[in-house]
Parts: structure tokens; C-alpha cells; sequence
């Protein structure tokens, strides 16, 4: 028997008042038999947070874009031109 896991990003979420992006993704986990046949599935959802430092007119977003995808690389790098 085998173990599949696979992860899918979902939405990206900001709380202000924390200082946080939430990113939510799903972790789907599959039990597979000798033959590669799904025997079992499982789906969770999980959150990851991103504790921001203060954000100000100073910040250089570049560089805060680089650490962010640095944390979590459940972020795409696609992400970073938005």
C-alpha cells in the first residue's frame, strides 16, 4: 500500500487588524492498493498564517513579496505580479 498526498491552494485572505495573511488549502490524502487503486480518501482543510511586521508608506513591497513566498510555498509564484 501506497500513500498519495496532494495539496491545493485556496484563497488568500488578509486580516488588517493582526497583520496576517491567512492562505487556506486542502490536503487530500489517498490510501492506494498494490495495484495503484484508490482504497481510501481523505480531505482536511488547514491555514497557514503569515505574520506581517507593521506595513507602513516606507515598506518596500518587493522585498515583503520575497519573504512572503519565501514562508509559504503553498503561494505560487504566479502570485507575485498581483
Amino acid at each position: 500500500r501506497f500513500m498519495k498526498r496532494k495539496v491545493k491552494t485556496g484563497s488568500i485572505e488578509v486580516d488588517a487588524e493582526t497583520c496576517t495573511l491567512i492562505v487556506n488549502y486542502e490536503v487530500e490524502a489517498t490510501v492506494l492498493g498494490d495495484m495503484g487503486e484508490p482504497i481510501v480518501a481523505e480531505r482536511k482543510s488547514n491555514q497557514k498564517l503569515i505574520r506581517l511586521k507593521a506595513l507602513d508608506e516606507n515598506t518596500d513591497v518587493g522585498r515583503l513579496v520575497d519573504e512572503i513566498l519565501d514562508k509559504c510555498k503553498l503561494i505560487h509564484e504566479s502570485k507575485r505580479a498581483l
